[in-house]
């Protein structure tokens, strides 16, 4: 089954389970965003989440999760936790605080950047339960406290930019890019060159003016 299909099965159960309700808060067909997560998804992933959809439902709870809500419920991650990571690096104010919040800010961190808030969360949210599968698994991932080169390693100018990147990321600094880098080289030989430049003219005009006092003096001679 294709995922727009797959998707479009999935939106129609969640309006018999939440009528109007659903559409009103998620719109009438899945988004791009849902339909890439809900493709993540195994099915019995999927049968597992609308089953606690249910079951939200039978405790008094009628009002329809959105994306993030659902994965959370199918991850059985507490939302909450997941929001204040967002928060943190919306605010741009804090290191992350764990590998996931590491590795989502290095994978989608740029992205995110140029979403509006909404889907900004949804990415950020989606890619942070995408690492924490990957956590529960066990399946290696980049540390924050982990040296991206080794002693033994062979290295490359790409693994020097790449360690460079990530340290600044860690400590909440922007590194310039290759172009801005590039200007700034411009922008200093220039000015080296200019200072180069004017104590040129100003050993020249010393040195003229030395010769012109010396036959000045040659030509006042008496005699």
């Amino acid at each position: 089954m294709k995922a727009v299909d797959r998707a479009q099965l999935f939106w129609q159960r969640m309006v018999e389970l939440y009528t109007d309700k659903w559409t009103s808060k998620n719109g009438l067909m899945p988004s791009n965003l849902w339909i890439e997560a809900l493709n993540s998804l195994s099915n019995d992933d999927i049968k597992s989440g609308l089953g606690l959809c249910k079951d939200r439902i039978f405790q008094g709870n009628e009002w329809p999760v959105d994306l993030s809500g659902f994965l959370a419920l199918v991850y059985g991650t507490d939302k909450t936790e997941i929001s204040k990571a967002f928060q943190r690096f919306q605010n741009g104010k804090e290191k992350p605080r764990n590998d996931i919040e590491f590795n989502v800010k290095r994978e989608v961190g740029y992205m995110c950047k140029q979403l509006t808030y909404e889907k900004s969360e949804n990415l950020y949210i989606k890619t942070y339960l995408k690492f924490l599968e990957m956590q529960r698994r066990g399946e290696p991932m980049p540390s924050k406290d982990q040296l991206l080169i080794t002693a033994t390693a062979t290295i490359t100018d790409r693994d020097i930019e790449i360690q460079n990147r990530a340290q600044a990321m860690l400590n909440g600094e922007r590194r310039p890019t290759v172009l801005e880098q590039r200007l700034q080289k411009v922008m200093i030989d220039k000015r080296e060159r200019d200072r180069n430049n004017q104590q040129a003219k100003s050993a020249k005009a010393v040195s003229d003016g030395l010769f012109r006092g010396k036959h000045s003096d040659e030509n006042f001679k008496p005699k």
